[in-house]
């Protein structure tokens, strides 16, 4: 089977993962702007990631899709970790919620039921309460 040099690039990314277009010259003894042109044309069959960072001092490097498909799982995985995480503080804040609601759902029957407790009292003991009224005033 023939191989070409665009072949050889493809599997230089694919054996080192990522490489420098550079270094990838270099190593197959061609300039880094034929280098470019191909990986631009393996790249746009989705063959390969080219990569131009944002970082000044970074040379811009070619990348396997294998790494790439694991660096986007690792994304995923932090994604869903802190999905996890903020479904845990939801939960516990709604626990929190439901918890001080029911306090006072506690405080409020506890408050009806002390304010009924002194209606029937008041009822219950009417007369006495009336006879002791009485007798405040008379003394006055």
């Amino acid at each position: 089977m023939i191989e070409t040099k665009i072949d050889k690039l493809l599997s230089l990314v694919n054996k080192n993962k990522k490489i420098s277009i550079s270094d990838a010259a270099q190593k197959l003894a061609v300039d880094e702007e034929q280098i470019e042109e191909w990986a631009i044309s393996l790249s746009n069959d989705n063959l390969i990631k080219l990569v131009y960072p944002t970082n000044l001092f970074e040379s811009p490097y070619l990348q396997s899709l294998g790494l790439v498909k694991k660096e986007k799982k690792k994304k995923i995985k932090k994604k869903a970790k802190k999905v996890v995480e903020k479904e845990k503080k939801y939960k516990k804040a709604k626990k929190k919620i439901h918890k001080n609601a029911k306090k006072k759902k506690l405080i409020i029957l506890w408050a009806i039921s002390l304010i009924l407790l002194l209606i029937l009292l008041i009822f219950i003991f009417k007369n006495n309460i009336i006879n002791i009224f009485n007798n405040l005033t008379k003394k006055v």
